[in-house]
């Protein structure tokens, strides 16, 4: 599903109607692997309620990483989109973690 015209650089806006209401932006851009994911995983241990997390990250490990992490840690990775200078990473995080 390609991104709405109303909100093309809006990272706060899932994209599927069925997506967690709530949403928090991780920037981490400009920093390298592992920290996209480190703070992802932060966050995610902090707060565990489930929404849609977007990573904003111009590492082009986190296109591996943050997915990987997901698979690893019982989230969906909902899809990236580019940006220009970064890609934007959406995270459903669907169940607390277990510490």
């Amino acid at each position: 599903m390609s991104p709405s015209p109303e909100s093309p650089e809006s990272p706060e806006s899932p994209e599927s109607p069925g997506s967690p209401e709530a949403t928090d932006v991780v920037d981490a851009r400009g920093e390298r692997c592992p920290l996209p994911v480190i703070r992802l995983a932060r966050l995610v241990r902090d707060d565990p309620r489930p929404r849609v997390v977007t990573v904003l990250a111009t590492d082009p490990a986190a296109a591996h990483d943050v997915p990987a992490w997901c698979r690893m840690r019982g989230h969906r990775f909902a899809g990236a989109r580019d940006r220009g200078d970064h890609t934007a990473y959406d995270v459903e995080v669907l169940a607390p973690v277990d510490p």
